[in-house]
């Protein structure tokens, strides 16, 4: 549905108050030099004219006006832009490619269940309360204020998330403290459109805070309706004066550069469901954010490090949040190039990095920078929460299921593996072997600081602190939507529904011609398409998707997880059917009267997954179990309400071999379940209701190194006095087998992840 022209006219009376003209041909000021077709200049009186022309011309793929001369440049190659108040120029398809899967607006989704009180948890918690006492939002720059100094980031990522927290729970107070930051950051809006302080001091590096403050504006236009005209009218004129500082002041060697891919996300939707006449502007404005950005798929491809990074060769291109930022860049890039090239470079990207760097929580080591996969290396909540939404962001354009599978692991694994239970503190790096959260002068990690692993407000620096709230809302906000077929796809399986109106539906149904809608529909409202995924997955196997007035048969899509490979399902409480192909998305069709309900038993089995010197990580399903640590914490700083910074040390033994035989792990693993308890925190180490039985057998000879745990001894090991044990030549002294209770990843503090393994 094209916006109403009432629209154009606002944008057009901002535009220009901010000394911006608003076109609906071409884009004014603008230039493309050199690749002419022949016989350039022709004649045209202006600018419509000359792209008349060019549509004519068979391969005309680009035009130059200038109306001043009535000439015309028709261009059979789509040359880079630069800025000239002489000309206006044009790109005949300012399309882009079409994604895998379709965008629900925001405020269609609300999680229920276990999930809306994790998502409350965080409300209560820290997140939801540094407006009331941290100064880099509590009196930031952005609203007035003299914080949040350099990069001028909190304050917008901060934003990123909470935005979406306060009216996912619709938390009246929660959103009348967003709707005073946006309003603050609106009235200050600067004569030629751009937001926010003047960063012109800072070259290059003065974009970066805006990408995630524009995510945010578009969260919050989609979030409340009412404010939508202004909130885009803003967003439209920044990205105006952004692409006009552009050409004098490139991006360069920069965070910029190497988070241009969030930027250009932000101009992607604009284009897509909010253009406004100036599709042309918003499409240069994306070209120059691909051209100017980093080479990330060449890097990806080509010159990614195999192992740790060492200090002296820390770079933008090795930091850890710009590389989880960046796993989504080769898909971003493919919807504006059309290029498959960039969608290989965006798979196998993403790959190597897992290849060289992955971790058993889903994510990589990078404790700033790459750091490899040895499990006592950290990983930087930004780059937990950066790499979950980019795997959200892969599948959403490229469609591939390892994608989601990736993301559902991500959150629900280390995520809150990074987080108290309460949300009140969090580390800036965690462990997958976690043996303690100190203060260490000397550490294994290579550039951050010795207070990186605290549990607290802010230890190390305070990105992680401001970034960390967009992590569940952008899962929650990803999990469901639509279909090229017409229909909706579950991508995740934790408790949510989805309410899609019937004009986007019928929108995807009749080709997709135009904008796409992005106002929440008004729920219940004649012609809704209801989507419901019950159940209280991952603490329990089963889920129910259940579909109501839907058109006769539109096509249902369910993500099978990968390790969903025994999984089986009913439709409308018919037979069992299956298994369905895991790692693919299974179809079912609504029914003659518009509804269908899939009740889905994943059926996952306890896996094994093998990674640095063999070490063994436990798996059902969607979690990785983790054995615990018992903790004795010291209380180092006390801050508002519940915000201290704590330091942990183990209290219990942790230098464990699992005794485990891996072909077959459920002969020497057993899993149970007490269901979990509505209204419980099921994160908790108390209350969590998942376990897995396990022997073990002490390695008193594992010690530590730079103050964590060492490098698990080399898997398979063989123990003293076993019957292997002079055939290999080589044994580690053992302790007898005993019996222990691993739990989900997600519910430590201390942990080890990583365990060696030896065979009954």
């Amino acid at each position: 549905m094209r916006q109403p022209a009432s629209r154009v006219g606002a944008l057009a009376v901002l535009a220009s108050a901010c000394g911006v003209a608003l076109a609906t041909v071409g884009d004014p000021g603008v230039n493309r030099k050199y690749g002419d077709m022949p016989g350039m200049p022709v004649t045209a009186t202006s600018p419509a004219g000359c792209q008349s022309l060019c549509a004519a011309a068979p391969d005309c793929v680009a035009w130059v006006s200038d109306p001043g001369a009535t000439q015309c440049w028709l261009k059979n190659t789509v040359m880079p832009s630069n800025q000239d108040a002489s000309f206006v120029s044009g790109v005949m398809n300012t399309s882009l490619a079409e994604p895998a899967f379709l965008e629900l607006p925001l405020g269609s989704l609300r999680p229920h269940g276990w999930m809306r009180d994790w998502l409350e948890t965080q409300r209560q918690g820290l997140f939801g309360h540094l407006q009331d006492f941290w100064a880099d939002i509590e009196n930031s720059t952005w609203i007035g204020g003299t914080a949040d100094g350099g990069l001028h980031e909190r304050t917008p990522y901060w934003l990123n998330g909470m935005i979406a927290v306060a009216y996912l729970l619709e938390d009246s107070t929660m959103m009348g403290v967003v709707d005073d930051y946006v309003d603050a950051i609106l009235a200050r809006q600067q004569p030629d459109g751009w937001l926010g302080p003047d960063d012109s001091s800072l070259g290059g590096d003065a974009y970066w805070a805006r990408f995630p403050l524009m995510l945010a504006l578009i969260q919050y236009a989609q979030f409340n309706p009412s404010a939508a005209d202004r909130v885009l009218n803003a967003t439209h004129a920044h990205v105006r004066a952004m692409q006009m500082r552009m050409y004098a002041v490139p991006l360069g060697d920069s965070w910029s550069g190497a988070r241009f891919m969030d930027g250009m996300l932000a101009v992607q939707w604009l284009l897509e469901h909010d253009p406004r006449g100036n599709g042309q502007a918003l499409w240069d404005t994306a070209e120059l954010l691909r051209t100017q950005g980093f080479d990330w798929e060449t890097y990806f491809t080509q010159n990614l490090p195999h192992g740790p990074v060492p200090p002296s060769q820390a770079t933008l291109l090795n930091h850890g949040v710009n590389v989880g930022q960046a796993l989504k860049s080769g898909a971003v890039k493919y919807r504006h190039s059309r290029d498959p090239l960039d969608a290989d470079a965006a798979r196998l990207g993403q790959a190597n990095v897992f290849r060289y760097h992955g971790l058993p929580h889903g994510v990589f080591g990078s404790d700033e920078h790459l750091g490899g996969s040895m499990p006592s290396r950290g990983t930087e909540l930004c780059t937990v929460v950066e790499t979950a939404f980019s795997m959200s962001e892969l599948f959403r354009i490229l469609g591939d299921v390892g994608f989601a599978d990736r993301a559902e692991r991500i959150v629900l694994n280390a995520l809150n593996g990074e987080l108290t239970p309460s949300m009140w503190a969090h580390q800036y790096l965690q462990q997958t072997n976690q043996r303690a959260a100190d203060i260490e002068s000397v550490h294994v990690w290579a550039t951050d600081g010795p207070d990186a692993i605290l549990f607290g407000l802010a230890p190390n620096y305070g990105c992680c602190t401001a970034n960390g709230p967009q992590g569940l809302p952008k899962f929650v906000n990803r999990a469901i939507f639509g279909t090229a077929d017409g229909g909706v796809a579950v991508a995740q399986l934790t408790p949510l529904a989805a309410e899609i109106s019937a004009e986007l539906l019928s929108h995807w149904r009749g080709g997709r011609v135009g904008p796409a809608p992005f106002l929440p529909p008004v729920r219940g409202a004649p012609g809704n398409v209801v989507v419901n995924v019950s159940g209280s997955f991952p603490f329990s196997d089963n889920v129910t998707i259940s579909v109501t007035g839907a058109p006769a048969g539109m096509p249902l899509h369910i993500r099978i997880p990968t390790w969903a490979a025994d999984a089986r399902y009913t439709v409308d409480g018919g037979a069992p059917q299956g298994p369905p192909p895991a790692g693919a998305m299974l179809v079912v069709p609504a029914g003659a009267a518009g509804e269908v309900t899939v009740e889905l038993a994943t059926r996952p089995r306890i896996a094994i997954e093998t990674g640095f010197n063999g070490a063994a990580s436990v798996y059902r399903g969607a979690l990785m179990y983790a054995l615990p640590i018992k903790e004795s914490v010291r209380v180092l700083n006390r801050y508002y309400g519940n915000s201290t910074d704590m330091a942990f040390q183990n209290a219990s033994g942790w230098q464990f071999a699992l005794q485990v035989d891996e072909s077959q792990p459920e002969q020497s693993l057993r899993f149970s379940s007490r269901g979990p308890v509505p209204g419980v925190q099921p994160w908790a180490p108390d209350t969590m209701p998942l376990s897995i039985a396990a022997t073990v057998r002490s390695l008193p000879t594992w010690g530590l190194e730079l103050n964590s745990s060492a490098p698990p001894p080399p898997s398979p090991l063989v123990c003293e006095g076993d019957d292997l044990a002079a055939l290999r030549g080589s044994a580690w002294p053992c302790g007898q087998p005993e019996q222990v209770s691993l739990v989900p990843y997600a519910a430590t503090n201390l942990r080890i992840g990583a365990l060696p393994w030896t065979r009954p």
